[in-house]
């Protein structure tokens, strides 16, 4: 970020859009305050779908009167603009949203995983989960059981989307972000680990949904057991 800003020769407004560290996000709003310009953060979820739909919404964090002067080039980037508050919000606001949607996607995939053993048809108990209190986007949008509900990478043998790797580096921020500051997430600490064993074992590569066709092959690391 340094380098990039003794290249800037007049006071210019960086909008990172990428998933980082809470901290390192109000560094960077400090470092580029400090060189007489402006930073936002401003990570984005709706996924590769999202983009090629432009329908992505963005978390952003920053000083409401730079939010409002580039408010022209954010409306033409998303479609959602959720301004989150100071530095490092946005971030913040990603990483407790794709905590949400790991843990989510983990408990949608046992329930496809104990209805099935129960002798309940995917499409089936997919009309009920869907329809009832457990709808959610794991289930409605994103369903990790091919040939039921819209098309999802369940139907293309887990191909990316959002990978496992990806997931598991936020989950990673994101327990950081709890411990420094004294949360205790237990759910979100066993989907981290979850998601660490299905990235040891299977590579990372599949879309992080995968996590279904892991959990269904039985393997459980220690803390399992």
């Amino acid at each position: 970020l340094s380098e990039i800003l003794d290249s800037l020769e007049s006071p210019t407004t960086l909008i990172d859009c990428s998933t980082i560290d809470v901290e390192d996000a109000r560094k960077a709003h400090k470092l580029c305050k400090e060189a007489g310009h402006s930073f936002l953060d401003a990570p984005v979820s709706g996924g590769v779908a999202g983009a090629e739909a432009g329908s992505l919404t963005a978390m952003i964090g920053g000083d409401r009167s730079v939010i409002d002067r580039c408010s022209t080039v954010l409306e033409v980037l998303f479609d959602n603009v959720i301004f989150c508050g100071d530095a490092g919000n946005g971030q913040a606001a990603k990483l407790c949203n794709n905590m949400l949607l790991a843990v989510s996607m983990i408990g949608v995939s046992e329930s496809f995983i104990l209805g099935e053993k129960l002798g309940l048809s995917a499409s089936t108990l997919f009309d009920v989960l869907s329809t009832s209190t457990g709808s959610c986007w794991s289930v409605n949008r994103y369903c990790p059981v091919a040939d039921v509900g819209p098309k999802s990478p369940a139907d293309n043998d887990f191909k990316p989307g959002f990978s496992a790797k990806m997931m598991l580096k936020d989950m990673n921020l994101a327990q950081k972000a709890a411990s420094e500051s004294d949360t205790a997430t237990p759910l979100g600490t066993h989907a981290q680990s979850l998601y660490q064993d299905y990235v040891n074992q299977q590579g990372g590569a599949e879309d992080f949904s995968g996590i279904s066709r892991f959990l269904r092959s039985g393997i459980r690391n220690d803390s399992q057991n």
